[in-house]
């Protein structure tokens, strides 16, 4: 009971607030799909929503994010129900901040979007580039906005000589102000050059991966699709799995042997989301390169989402972003054992799975489809291969698939599945019949 008391003390309650704009009518998002989906985020990091407000305009108010009336409207919410902090569904400038805080503030939080994705990020993110990313991007949303610091402490200054000190705060103020800008562009420039070498250690890894010529799968999709339940019902392995937003934010790969022998790499990587800020995306591309190095991707979406339009076409940006929307990619809908139906045969077309990644339902479709992408990519090739040519029959394993082995006085009878760049290497030794 204590600890129910307990919880019910620490947890912050929020009022969200958004604008339907006419840039985000013409989406798949309506106004309502996007505060539902801020109301998750909020849930991720504990927070309660007690209220929703909404107000259609032509573009948001460059001052106050909304229009007098709802200003109104929004404090007399706050009289009723006491929330702790608002929660704005878009990015807000420094100068909407400084004027809802004004308005509004009465001790309360002003959180935008932005912000909130940032805290949770930096809640989830627990390997050293994870961190490293997550404060880079934190303190490059801050920069512009330092102000808004200064502006507090300058408000926060009373007492008979409140004027004189407010003066002289804010004359420190802005010497404080750039010092920051200086500490924080420093740190900036510090985090990018970390950032870059351990990109440096993942690109070995890489380079390694493409002399192996091992096939690499990434497995892309919307936050909470189960990117990371199809990489543990794939592979077995001890990968978190959690039915939050963004539960997981670090990439992991995993090898895994499909029917035919041939061994492939499957890597899951960050959620995307609707609004994502771009200096997330910038920020995470490290994370993001195993999408740009992979073979295949495979698109995961929840079939039984009622936004999975919107979903898929926020992914669709992102892939295109980060310029990877060309490369070749399989449909994979996920969560069919939620749909009524309990089939999903509809959504088993052309480069598309219907698949349950919880129950199992559909994987060996899929991995049939993910075999025959990379059958389909090589050559089949019968060789009198010598005994003294033992480092290609390496490549030939590294790289390919050997069918059928047979010792000769000189060498091996070799029937193999290679890839089309060992074929000039091999030629000397390559058989015409099979």
């Amino acid at each position: 009971m204590k600890q129910e008391i307990y919880e019910t003390q620490i947890k912050e309650k929020a009022i969200l607030i958004g604008v339907e704009s006419r840039k985000s009518r013409s989406g798949l998002f309506t106004i309502h799909d996007s505060l539902n989906e801020l109301a998750q985020l909020a849930g991720t990091l504990n927070i309660e929503v007690v209220g929703k407000l909404a107000q259609r305009l032509e573009h948001p108010c460059p001052d106050t994010y909304v229009g007098p009336g709802k200003l109104v409207e929004i404090s007399a919410l706050v009289e009723e129900l006491a929330p702790s902090m608002l929660l704005f569904d878009d990015e807000l400038t420094s100068l909407q901040l400084r004027n809802l805080e004004k308005e509004l503030g009465k001790g309360l939080f002003i959180i935008d979007r932005t912000s909130l994705i940032l805290n949770i990020f930096a809640e989830h993110a627990h390997s050293k580039e994870g961190k490293l990313q997550v404060e880079l991007a934190k303190i490059e949303y801050q920069l512009p906005r330092l102000r808004r610091v200064w502006d507090h402490l300058a408000q926060q200054t009373g007492g008979r000589s409140a004027g004189i000190a407010g003066a002289g705060v804010r004359g420190t103020g802005e010497k404080m102000i750039e010092m920051d800008k200086r500490l924080i562009r420093d740190r900036i420039v510090r985090l990018k050059r970390r950032i870059k070498e351990i990109q440096g250690q993942r690109n070995e890894q890489y380079k390694k991966r493409l002399k192996n010529k091992v096939p690499l799968v990434a497995i892309v999709g919307y936050t909470n699709a189960g990117k990371s339940t199809l990489l543990h019902a794939l592979s077995r392995a001890d990968i978190l799995v959690d039915d939050k937003l963004f539960a997981t934010l670090e990439p992991a790969t995993r090898r895994v042997r499909l029917a035919s022998g041939f061994d492939v790499l499957f890597t899951d990587t960050v959620g995307f989301i609707n609004k994502l800020p771009h200096s997330l995306v910038e920020a995470f591309k490290a994370t993001l390169e195993g999408v740009q190095q992979a073979d295949l991707l495979l698109h995961v979406a929840d079939a039984s989402h009622p936004m999975i339009d919107g979903q898929v076409s926020a992914v669709h940006r992102v892939l295109e972003e980060i310029g990877v929307h060309h490369k070749p990619q399989i449909m994979v809908w996920n969560k069919i054992d939620r749909i009524a139906e309990h089939n999903g045969e509809g959504l088993n077309g052309k480069n598309e799975a219907a698949i349950s990644a919880k129950t199992g339902g559909g994987l060996e479709r899929l991995l049939g489809m993910i075999e025959k992408f990379f059958k389909d990519r090589f050559v089949e090739v019968v060789l009198d291969l010598p005994y003294s040519a033992g480092d290609l029959l390496n490549i030939i394993y590294l790289q390919g698939k050997v069918l059928e082995k047979k010792p000769m006085d000189t060498g091996y009878l070799l029937k193999a599945l290679v890839p089309p760049a060992l074929i000039g290497q091999l030629a000397p030794y390559r058989r015409e019949e099979s």
